[in-house]
C-alpha cells in the first residue's frame, strides 16, 4: 500500500514537472523589457540649425531667380516696345517678332528648369537631414540605453472639418508617453553640435 502511495506521489510530481517544462518550452526564456524613447520629429525639423540653413538657401535661391526673371522680362518688354516702332509688314518686324518669341519660350524653359533644380536641391538636403536625425536618435538611444525610438507627433490637432480630425487621429503613431522618455532636445542638440562643427 505504501509503495502504491509513493508511486502515485512520484507520478504526480513527474506530471507537474512535465507540465512546467512544456509551459517553459512554449513560452521561451524570459527576456528583458524593451526600453523605448520618443522624439518629436516636427520639433526637431522646426528648431535645428541645418533646417534653418536649408530654408534660408531655398529662399535666397528663389529671390535670385525672381530677380533674374524680372530683369529678362524687362528686356523682353523693351524689345516689344522697339517692335511697336517697326512697320508690321516689314521683314524686320517679322525677324524681331520671332526673336522675342524665342526669348519668351527660352525664359519659360529656364524658369521651369531653375525652379525644379532649386526644389530638388531642397528635397535632397531635407532627405539628408532626415538620415542625420535617425543617426542622432540612434546615438542618443545608445548613450541612454534605449532599445527603441518612436515617432512622437505634436499634441495639437489642427482641422477645419470633422473628416480632417478623423484622418489626423487615424494616422497618429503614438498615443501617450511619459515625459522622461522624450529625447527630442538631446537629438536637436546633437544635430546642432554636428552642424556647427561642420561650418
Amino acid at each position: 500500500m505504501k509503495k502504491e502511495h509513493l508511486m502515485t506521489v512520484m507520478l504526480a510530481i513527474a506530471a507537474i514537472v512535465a507540465i512546467n517544462w512544456v509551459a517553459l518550452a512554449a513560452n521561451g526564456p524570459a527576456s528583458a523589457a524593451t526600453a523605448a524613447a520618443v522624439v518629436d520629429v516636427q520639433k526637431v525639423f522646426n528648431t535645428c540649425g541645418e533646417k534653418a540653413d536649408i530654408d534660408a538657401n531655398f529662399q535666397s535661391s528663389i529671390e535670385k531667380l525672381t530677380a533674374d526673371l524680372e530683369e529678362r522680362n524687362n528686356q523682353i518688354k523693351s524689345d516689344q516696345f522697339d517692335l511697336d516702332l517697326i512697320k508690321a509688314d516689314s521683314p524686320e518686324y517679322k525677324q524681331k517678332r520671332e526673336e522675342i518669341d524665342r526669348k519668351i519660350v527660352a525664359l519659360k524653359v529656364e524658369e521651369n528648369y531653375r525652379k525644379a533644380t532649386i526644389v530638388r536641391e531642397q528635397m535632397l538636403r531635407y532627405e539628408s537631414l532626415y538620415r542625420k536625425l535617425r543617426k542622432a536618435c540612434g546615438e542618443v538611444a545608445n548613450e541612454e540605453d534605449y532599445d527603441l525610438v518612436l515617432f512622437k507627433e505634436a499634441e495639437k490637432l489642427t482641422y477645419k472639418k470633422p473628416q480632417d480630425l478623423v484622418n489626423q487621429i487615424g494616422t497618429r503613431k503614438l498615443l501617450w508617453s511619459a515625459d522622461e522618455l522624450d529625447i527630442t532636445d538631446q537629438v536637436i542638440q546633437k544635430l546642432n553640435n554636428a552642424w556647427e562643427a561642420r561650418n
